[in-house]
């Protein structure tokens, strides 16, 4: 997930910063990027964490991390509407879809790591959780990915050619399982 995200961000934002060619941009843009970059680093300690069985260290973090997410789902609405804005409400069909993708990904996230915030206490179900809310935010690296290493300028269908968007969507009926377990019964 995270070679997609760094690659995909890297080519059109952090390289061209780098060498003062990108685009003057409003400060929100830079705040949105700081906050998912966070997320995705973020994910990566909490997986090493987890894995040389530091869990009090994770738990630890996860206090930060909870902050943190609630950031990434704020920013993530603030984003969605500036960037509507930006675009001076485009009537065209594709913005219409990338509109709604945002929201629904938004939203999506939201309500997916609020679920793996109140499943804390069962390991599976809390990574799982945090798994599925994550890949929600794949598609704009992923389109960035594609755009500038293969000139692939379809928004979404980079998405959809990508092995790991296809092994999340088998995966689906696990997700939704583990969502469905997490709610109160």
């Amino acid at each position: 997930m995270t070679l997609f995200i760094f690659s995909g961000f890297g080519l059109t934002y952090w390289l061209p910063m780098a060498s003062r060619t990108l685009a003057p941009l409003p400060p929100v843009v830079h705040l949105h990027g700081a906050f998912y970059f966070s997320w995705m680093v973020l994910l990566i300690v909490q997986a090493a964490l987890v894995s040389t069985r530091n869990v009090r260290a994770h738990m630890n973090l996860g206090t930060f991390g909870i902050s943190l997410g609630t950031g990434v789902f704020l920013m993530g609405a603030l984003i969605t509407v500036v960037s509507q804005g930006l675009s001076n409400l485009d009537p065209s069909p594709i913005a219409y879809s990338l509109a709604y993708l945002s929201v629904t990904a938004v939203v999506t996230f939201g309500v997916l790591f609020a679920l793996a915030i109140g499943n804390r206490r069962r390991p599976d179900a809390h990574k799982r959780l945090m798994l599925f809310s994550t890949i929600n935010l794949l598609p704009p690296g992923i389109n960035r990915l594609y755009g500038v290493s293969f000139g692939v300028e379809l928004p979404l269908l980079a998405t959809y050619l990508t092995p790991m968007r296809s092994r999340s969507q088998c995966s689906s009926m696990t997700g939704a399982r583990t969502a469905r377990s997490a709610l109160p019964q």
